[in-house]
């Protein structure tokens, strides 16, 4: 499916989940069972219509593919699975629901560690401390490549490089550089990350691309992370307790 069926799938499932729930909703108070059934089968549609474009992107590999893995993995399946914990045990009065601060505190946590290794890529490729090689581009595969599933705007290359006495490969790696695309068989000079996971950076652009981005990350998960923490921490009765001692 292309970006543009993609979205028309999720648009027509998204207003059918509002119908879903907002039926359920007036029903409430004259039919309890039905607007339950109602209320189900919204959450169902939302969830179903979500899986059916997060999945794609998720798997369409480069920087995007994996912004959205992200999502699905540390955001869209915690938030199903606490929302869906909580729903089954009614809270007790007074209590607040729990998945909103277990969907910061681990979506922030996934931004985060990744966040601090883009940052540390960057900073070392720019100061000249990553490892300098000599990349043979074996394969391209730019946004009208079929092989990519989901058309995207971006270039993947594949290539060998020598490092420590020994070829390597490196598959599938996004290319950033600002300029047309590398060809199947030149030589680029690139640099190649001290962590894992290996990534390439082949200019100063790309650096400064992985530095900004790796900032925006490590600073919103900290924050997710931090507020998660926090509100969890006044949530609990020992919180409390501190709080009015003061």
């Amino acid at each position: 499916m292309s970006a543009g069926e993609h979205l028309l799938v999720a648009g027509v499932g998204y207003l059918l989940a509002i119908a879903l729930l907002v039926a359920g909703i007036r029903w409430k108070a004259t039919a309890s069972r039905a607007s339950v059934v109602l209320r189900v089968l919204a959450g169902l549609v939302a969830t179903t219509t979500t899986l059916s474009w997060l999945g794609p992107a998720a798997t369409s590999g480069g920087p995007v593919g994996g912004l959205f893995m992200f999502l699905l993995l540390f955001v869209f399946v915690p938030f199903v699975l606490t929302y869906a914990a909580q729903r089954l045990r009614p809270l007790r009065k007074g209590e607040e629901p729990l998945w909103p601060y277990l969907v910061a505190g681990i979506g922030g946590l996934a931004m985060l560690v990744p966040g601090l290794v883009s940052t540390a890529d960057g900073a070392l490729h720019l100061v000249g401390l990553a490892h300098h090689v000599d990349l043979t581009i074996t394969d391209v595969v730019n946004s009208t490549d079929h092989r990519r599933g989901v058309s995207l705007p971006s270039t993947a290359v594949s290539g060998d490089y020598r490092l420590g006495g020994q070829v390597r490969h490196l598959d599938d790696s996004e290319w950033l550089k600002f300029g047309p695309d590398p060809v199947p068989g030149q030589v680029y000079p690139v640099t190649i990350s001290l962590l894992w996971p290996t990534a390439m950076i082949e200019s100063t652009e790309t650096a400064l691309v992985f530095l900004g981005f790796g900032l925006g990350c490590s600073a919103l998960g900290g924050y997710f992370v931090r507020s998660a923490f926090v509100r969890e921490k006044k949530r609990s009765p020992g919180g409390k307790a501190r709080g009015s001692s003061r």
